[in-house]
């Protein structure tokens, strides 16, 4: 009897700094001593995806071999400590070439067409709502959105001087995470007179004593009057990482307790997308997408 084909799907991950299709490129996931370069006129950087489980999942060397890139063993990021529990890390580490106000930078996903609504989709909602209290989305409308500032949702945030102070400049210090380490959250030189909260004002430079937490952080640009005196200078190196223990890109599902939600239903064909952009829309930071494509697996 000839060979029937049935049509599967695999995940492509692609990265650029812009969400643009024709600027985004695939990305090898979990290779970590090789991450993507990315520039604009805003933004200048690196990128690093980290899916657990990613090299065990359907059609994965197929999809290297289509996308030309090598395969990677899982990354040791998911067993070096604080990364055992968690599904995916999105590391970024780079600088902008301007200036700009805290809370003109925002961190989400976008999409260009409505969203299919399972029943629980409220339950879900209140529930990010409930880690991230920033989150400004609209499921609903024509073209769908959740975004948050950045500096409110990165789950680590590490601010370094710049080697050159240029905002012309492409100089960046090296990767910092080539074996999957994790950065360590740093925010002391975000805190300048101009911005600073007496709270945290005790800082040993000798020591380099972090500000805050990841959680004081992330509180204290929860507030509105604290985000906007911010700014982001060229002349400082930041590095961001994004991960949680629900979204499990590998699988395509969102694990809450007592739910899971399957991506492809609710997106309905359409990648995620998550996209660092201005307030305004005028400018393109970085973005990430993440998409089901098919992958043809002849059987009998």
């Amino acid at each position: 009897m000839a060979p029937t084909t049935k049509q599967h799907h695999r995940l492509r991950v692609s990265v650029g700094p812009s969400a643009d299709p024709k600027v985004l490129k695939p990305i090898a996931v979990n290779d970590d001593a090789s991450p993507m370069w990315i520039e604009s006129d805003e933004f200048v950087g690196q990128i690093v995806i980290r899916l657990r489980g990613f090299n065990n999942s359907a059609g994965y060397e197929e999809g290297a071999k289509e996308d030309n890139l090598k395969t990677v063993p899982e990354s040791a990021w998911f067993q070096n400590p604080g990364g055992a529990n968690h599904l995916s890390s999105i590391q970024i580490h780079g600088r902008f070439k301007r200036e700009w106000a805290g809370d003109q930078i925002l961190f989400g996903d976008q999409f260009e067409r409505p969203l299919r609504h399972p029943p629980f989709t409220s339950a879900v909602m209140k529930f990010i709502h409930f880690l991230n209290p920033t989150l400004e989305a609209d499921i609903t409308c024509p073209r769908p959105f959740a975004f948050c500032p950045l500096l409110a949702t990165m789950n680590t945030v590490k601010v370094s001087e710049s080697i050159n102070d240029k905002s012309v400049s492409t100089d960046l210090p090296p990767w910092p995470s080539k074996a999957g380490d994790h950065i360590k959250e740093d925010t002391t030189l975000l805190f300048t007179p101009r911005d600073d909260d007496s709270r945290y004002a005790s800082i040993d430079d000798k020591k380099r004593t972090p500000v805050m937490t990841s959680s004081e952080r992330r509180s204290y640009f929860a507030k509105p009057a604290n985000l906007k005196n911010h700014t982001f200078r060229p002349n400082q190196i930041y590095d961001f990482d994004f991960f949680n223990q629900f979204l499990d890109f590998s699988g395509f599902k969102v694990k809450i307790p007592g739910l899971c939600v399957d991506l492809s239903r609710s997106l309905d064909g359409q990648p995620l997308l998550f996209v660092a952009k201005s307030k305004d829309n005028s400018a393109v930071f970085f973005a990430i997408k993440f998409e089901l494509v098919p992958v043809d697996e002849a059987s009998e």
